[in-house]
């Protein structure tokens, strides 16, 4: 006695699964076609967009980037060079790299000041006491 074989025997239908396939492909082709087609008004509105439009006359800023160029230029003259910002009270302005180097070396020199005597502790003000005296 022979033993049905355990497998299923029934065969795969390479002729329709081709069909189903392309159905499948053109059925996307249609909708990337359709999303195309409904995306093209959004599209070239926002095209227009990106173009700012021109002011209304009167324009009182015919040249903005070359007044932004003086502007920058203008203010990066006053950052890098000396002037009085008040002469009568003895205000000045100097670079910002000639301040930053000057508190550059106050700062090493008072740094170089606390550590030229290691023996010596830096006088700390005295700690107010819990009633509110200090000590004397």
């Amino acid at each position: 006695m022979r033993q049905p074989d355990a497998h299923e025997t029934w065969r795969v239908a390479a002729g329709n699964l081709h069909w189903i396939a392309l159905g499948l492909v053109g059925s996307l082709a249609l909708v990337v076609a359709g999303m195309y087609w409904f995306a093209q008004p959004l599209l070239r509105s926002a095209r227009e967009l990106a173009v700012p439009p021109e002011p209304p006359a009167p324009r009182l800023q015919p040249a903005p980037l070359a007044d932004l160029a003086a502007l920058r230029a203008r203010e990066e003259a006053q950052l890098e060079g000396y002037g009085w910002i008040d002469q009568d009270r003895g205000i000045a302005r100097i670079p910002i790299q000639r301040a930053m180097s000057i508190i550059a070396t106050r700062s090493a020199d008072r740094q170089s000041s606390t550590n030229d005597t290691p023996g010596q502790k830096a006088e700390q003000p005295a700690a107010p006491q819990p009633d509110g005296e200090h000590e004397p």
